[in-house]
């Protein structure tokens, strides 16, 4: 009874109270910063923030390294701390006891991989329970089991990143599926390459290199692709290969290849335009070493070029006037002028090198005769060949004198030539053709179905007098830039190259208000199509917009004065055997 009283649970024996009370830690010491003093209220350094109280600075780990033989290392997961210092020792006794540690050794050797050194284990917690992960090191992932781990190290990722950040003497295999193409990776030793190239590149640089090596490889995949549907030869359709893609023809491309087909000059055509550049070509070598030997100073004549149709390879059926430019040293005068309508007949008259003649002395033809004049109006030479009794062909090659030295003057705003020099304009026009022939061989030869829609286009030029006016040049301005203008880089067939000219030209590009074709080969901005009047211009810019809706009812025969084309008749169905 005087066990239970109140009175008696005061006088419990103070060992048994002290162990019912808790534990009570004692207060930590309050950190006191004496390395920063606090500023003054209001000074400068209040109002920065200047000296306020931080808190110490935690030690950042450092990681294990990378690179070099690893010991039998451990990695603590995510969720545990970082040991310090001086419980590496307790923590290496424990896993000698036996007790649960995170301290796992790396990957055993295998059979055919390298690098397993830096494939090490971790022990992580999923779901209350246990679970061993794989961490490798070189290449920054995981693996859950052991299937997945074998397969890392032997593949072709884990081979790249040890050869990058080990040995780079390894040998690692193509990637499949992958074809050496140019400027792509295909190969190794491309791809050693491009890693020796941008060891530093940033992520930013990586994915702009890869996107430009995409577009190379597609914008090659497209050339093979349409390089025979595009690849029109004279008195052909479209060409194909064996095994590679073939794009469909439409109707507008097989009525303007037909087009193309029958204003190509022919055979006959082309061989006697080649035999008369090079007889005058060589005449006037001849005479340009002639002339060199009466001359003490340097020689008057430089070189000779072909400019016009002939270079840029537009000639036309029929069309048999071929231009020439002779260099000269200086201002080329009246007096070399005529020295060399003196000189040009007698080299002519020999038989040219080059020519097609037979092994036989019988069946060997004369060459044809020539007629050199002097054309006044046009300061230039005409070398001309007569029609035989047989049939011949009737040509013309006309050979103009100019200077670089006439641009240098004219730029500098000198007095005016003298009597005995030849036309400044006539001049600066045969140098601007030259600077036309290279640049057209340049930008607009490579393009696809350019040539044969300027064919196409010059001839509605001869044909139709609307069209007389716009010169040659100025179409051939127009053709290269609706083309090279395609976005994405896709190439134009000629039924849609034909449909963008005539867009371009109905939208009103050569109205006096219109923006123009400005010349790209001249510093100052100069309309190609200056010499064309409003009236004219307005001509052109209406027979655009009809032929623009001819096109679009399907009638383009009617722009090309043409009969249609009959549909191609489908293949026939092969037979099974029996």
């Amino acid at each position: 009874a005087a066990m239970g009283s109140n009175a008696s649970y005061p006088m419990m024996a103070p060992a048994m109270q002290q162990a019912q009370q808790p534990a009570v830690a004692p207060p930590a010491a309050p950190y006191i910063p004496t390395a920063y003093p606090v500023p003054r209220p209001g000074s400068a350094a209040s109002s920065l923030g200047l000296g306020r109280m931080r808190p110490p600075a935690q030690q950042k780990q450092q990681p294990p390294p990378l690179f070099g033989k690893p010991n039998l290392r451990t990695v603590v997961s995510a969720g545990t701390a970082a040991a310090a210092p001086g419980q590496k020792a307790a923590t290496a006794a424990a896993s000698k006891a036996g007790n649960n540690s995170d301290e796992l050794p790396h990957c055993p050797p295998i059979p055919g991989a390298v690098g397993t050194e830096y494939v090490v284990q971790i022990r992580t917690e999923q779901r209350g329970a246990a679970a061993l992960q794989y961490h490798c090191r070189l290449c920054n992932c995981r693996f859950i089991d052991v299937q997945a781990r074998d397969l890392h190290v032997k593949g072709r990722r884990h081979r790249m990143q040890y050869k990058r950040k080990v040995d780079p003497r390894i040998a690692v295999d193509a990637k499949p599926g992958v074809k050496a193409r140019p400027g792509g990776l295909g190969t190794q030793d491309s791809v050693a390459a491009a890693t020796a190239a941008v060891p530093s590149e940033t992520a930013m640089e990586a994915a702009n290199r890869r996107r430009r090596e995409e577009e190379q490889r597609l914008r090659h995949m497209q050339e093979l692709e349409w390089s025979n549907f595009i690849g029109c030869k004279p008195g052909g359709m479209w060409g194909g290969g064996i095994g590679q893609p073939r794009r469909s023809e439409t109707s507008d491309d097989r009525q303007v290849l037909a087009k193309h087909s029958s204003v190509y000059p022919t055979e006959a055509e082309l061989q006697a335009v080649q035999q008369l550049v090079t007889r005058c070509e060589r005449a006037l070598k001849l005479a340009s070493d002639h002339l060199s030997l009466e001359s003490d100073a340097q020689p008057p004549l430089r070189g000779v070029m072909r400019v016009g149709a002939l270079a840029k390879g537009l000639l036309l059926h029929g069309d048999l006037a071929t231009q020439l430019v002779l260099l000269c040293a200086t201002w080329p005068t009246r007096e070399l002028r005529n020295r060399v309508v003196q000189l040009l007949p007698e080299r002519l008259a020999t038989s040219p090198d080059g020519l097609a003649e037979s092994s036989t002395d019988e069946s060997r033809t004369d060459p044809p005769q020539l007629q050199v004049r002097l054309d006044e109006d046009e300061d230039c030479i005409s070398v001309h060949q007569l029609a035989a009794e047989d049939g011949g062909l009737e040509l013309t090659c006309s050979i103009y004198l100019t200077s670089p030295a006439v641009r240098e003057e004219a730029g500098a705003d000198s007095t005016e030539p003298e009597d005995d020099q030849l036309d400044r304009d006539k001049c600066l026009e045969a140098l601007a053709a030259l600077r036309q022939a290279k640049w057209f061989q340049a930008k607009a030869s490579s393009l696809q179905s350019c040539v044969p829609v300027i064919r196409v286009m010059r001839d509605m030029c001869q044909r139709l007098p609307v069209w007389a006016p716009l010169p040659n040049w100025a179409v051939e301005l127009l053709v290269e830039r609706c083309i090279s203008s395609a976005g994405g880089g896709q190439l134009v067939s000629p039924g849609e190259a034909i449909r963008r000219v005539m867009e371009c030209l109905a939208s009103g590009v050569l109205l006096p208000a219109g923006p123009g074709l400005r010349d790209p080969c001249e510093k100052l901005p100069v309309d190609a199509a200056a010499s064309m009047t409003a009236q004219e211009r307005e001509d052109v810019t209406a027979s655009a917009q009809q032929a623009l809706r001819l096109i679009a009812f399907r009638q383009l025969h009617r722009v090309l004065d043409m009969p249609p084309l009959a549909a191609p008749a489908a293949p026939a169905a092969a037979k099974r055997p029996a």
